[in-house]
């Protein structure tokens, strides 16, 4: 996968979950900036990372890296049951 796939999909889950950068950020212990970053297809995401979000938007990782043979990527399939963060 790409950068910019990462980032597409990264950003398509957390507006999914309606969890700001800055919030995302907090909870998984970087600045807005590399949430920011990530998202946009400028920096590569380490692992530990992409555990922290998977964690936090409660998503699966495998599913979240799997492209259809048709080239479409299922959003609802790396799903998996969310509680939403109390306010800061």
């Amino acid at each position: 996968m790409t950068k910019e796939q990462i980032g597409d999909r990264l950003f398509s889950v957390r507006q999914l979950r309606r969890m700001p950068q800055a919030q995302l950020a907090r909870a998984i212990g970087v600045g807005k900036e590399v949430v920011c970053r990530t998202e946009c297809g400028v920096r590569e995401m380490a692992l530990h990372e992409a555990a922290a979000y998977a964690q936090v938007l409660c998503f699966c990782l495998n599913a979240f890296c799997r492209t259809e043979a048709d080239g479409r990527w299922d959003l609802t399939a790396c799903l998996l049951p969310y509680v939403p963060p109390t306010k800061d």
